[in-house]
């Protein structure tokens, strides 16, 4: 009889040992599925950045050639030294101006 009560206690601890081991590779497994979730949240979020800022950068090179044409007919009329530094600075203003009004279209649901 004390035999048996021997057994009996060796067999349920192998067996809480076994259930331990394969709790404790269930978190594993869980854990490693949650950050694969996290993951693909990332990378979906990155990708839908990627084409936002793609869309933007589509508008600024749209609106590249009218503003290029207003800056060559400012610097054909008048001083070009003096002159040439302002419009740069107001073409690179206009640039800024339509990229951030470009974001702010762009983040609206």
């Amino acid at each position: 009889m004390m035999k048996h009560g021997k057994v009996t206690g060796n067999l349920l601890y192998k067996v809480s040992s076994w259930l331990a081991f394969l709790g404790i590779q269930i978190c594993l497994v869980c854990s490693l599925l949650f950050v694969l979730l996290l993951i693909s949240q990332a990378v979906a979020n990155i990708n839908s950045l990627l084409e936002r800022a793609d869309r933007v950068y589509r508008q600024l090179v749209s609106h590249r050639q009218p503003l290029d044409l207003l800056l060559n007919r400012l610097l054909e009329h008048g001083q070009q030294e003096p002159l040439q530094v302002k419009v740069i600075a107001i073409w690179a203003l206009l640039l800024v101006f339509i990229g951030l009004f470009s974001l702010n279209q762009t983040s609206r649901p």
